[in-house]
């Protein structure tokens, strides 16, 4: 028997074939893909926690929160030591942190199943949608804060140029 998985609802089928219709939420047969069984943890690729109840979900999320906030806030550390000249090896280990600390955070968002499809190309056109979002936002604030903070406009565009260039990459 084979597994197949609804990339909508996380439903997980068992038979020869995927369902018609997912009978959790309605979907057609083309949201299903089918399961590998024989896919180890070493490659660093981890599945959905299907049967998590809810409160387990929301440790999770927590987790997530907590590890991408300390990714960010000891990179954010790592510019200031490199810009109080604290040197090389402070600046290093706080970058290092940072990179674990975000390895870590993909684990969690790989567990919740949240943030991702069960397809590069559908989770890359995904990004370039959020990454477009963001510079929206970005631009929502440069308009909010412009007369008071006139050089926090140079940064906010400068940001934005690197997301487009991002989109442009990716």
């Amino acid at each position: 028997m084979k597994k197949f998985k609804c990339r909508e609802c996380g439903y997980v089928h068992i038979g020869d074939q995927p369902p018609s219709i997912c009978p959790v939420c309605a979907f057609d047969s083309n949201v299903f893909f089918e399961l590998d069984d024989n896919k180890d943890s070493s490659s660093g690729y981890f599945e959905m926690l299907d049967t998590a109840d809810s409160s387990t979900i929301k440790i999770i999320r927590n987790i997530f929160d907590a590890y991408s906030e300390l990714a960010i806030i000891s990179l954010a550390m790592s510019i200031q030591a490199n810009y109080e000249s604290r040197g090389e090896d402070v600046t290093d280990r706080l970058e290092c942190l940072s990179r674990e600390l975000s390895n870590q955070a993909t684990i969690y968002a790989m567990f919740l199943g949240e943030f991702l499809e069960f397809n590069t190309e559908l989770n890359i056109k995904d990004l370039k949608k959020k990454i477009a979002k963001l510079m929206s936002k970005n631009n929502e604030l440069k308009n909010n804060i412009e007369t008071e903070y006139p050089e926090y406009k140079k940064i906010i565009d400068k940001n934005n140029k690197k997301l487009e260039n991002l989109i442009v990459k990716i």
